[in-house]
């Protein structure tokens, strides 16, 4: 129930973009979208298999969006469910423009326009579109090819080192390392830091303690090295 139900129960979501950005970037789809839908509606003349399909890809398109509220990380690769129902409702909007230079104008205005914003969104043109939470920012530690654990969310610290342990997504972790006084939580430390023992712990707030109080095998494997815990084998 804690991690394999109640995570996919809430709308809650790591955002990695913001709505500034992603309004910008889709902006222009969505206006050959809404435009298509009027123009299905009004001028198409649909046999009854072209309706059905336009139903199907209509539900596609509804569930789509309710997969990317369900999403448990928000970012432009969750709009990739809305592809195939966008081409298939512009596709038909172009399809209904009886001018070939006409549809042909429509054509270029989107893949070149899609293409510009992205790029110059890309190298920072647009100032409110910002990809930095998409990157994983450069490690200020010296640990390099070291076996590790953070007790934290900032994930830098793996960039250039090896997980060791089980406990990689602390969203999970931390309310086991929040609870020593708990004996299954206790069981659960010590099996995942003995059977897989990490060479740097990154323990901010020496959460680690209360159960190295508790294991003295633990205790005795490891040093207290500011905010690390380092393996005795290691530092010496």
């Amino acid at each position: 129930w804690l991690y394999f139900y109640r995570p996919n129960l809430g709308f809650h979501s790591d955002r990695f973009i913001s709505n500034q950005a992603l309004w910008t970037l889709a902006g222009l789809p969505l206006l050959f979208l809404f435009i298509s839908l009027i123009a299905m509606n009004r001028d198409a003349r649909l046999s009854k298999y072209q309706t059905q399909l336009v139903q199907s890809m209509f539900f596609w398109m509804i569930f789509s969006v309710l997969q990317i509220l369900v999403s448990k990380d928000f970012r432009p690769q969750s709009l990739i469910t809305l592809i195939p129902s966008l081409s298939f409702f512009i596709t038909h909007f172009l399809l209904l423009i009886r001018r070939r230079k006409f549809a042909e104008m429509y054509i270029w205005f989107l893949v070149l326009g899609t293409v510009i914003i992205s790029y110059s969104a890309r190298y920072n043109l647009w100032s409110g579109i910002s990809y930095d939470n998409l990157l994983v920012p450069e490690s200020k530690t010296s640990f390099e090819g070291k076996r590790v654990l953070a007790l934290d969310s900032d994930y830098s610290f793996y960039a250039h080192n090896e997980l060791a342990s089980p406990f990689l997504s602390w969203n999970l972790s931390k309310e086991i390392f929040g609870e020593p006084g708990y004996y299954e939580n206790v069981i659960v430390v010590y099996r995942g830091l003995n059977s897989d023992p990490p060479d740097i712990i990154r323990d901010k707030e020496d959460q680690l303690k209360p159960f190295l109080e508790q294991i003295p095998k633990l205790k005795g494997m490891y040093s207290r090295n500011g905010i690390y815990y380092v393996k005795n084998s290691v530092s010496n």
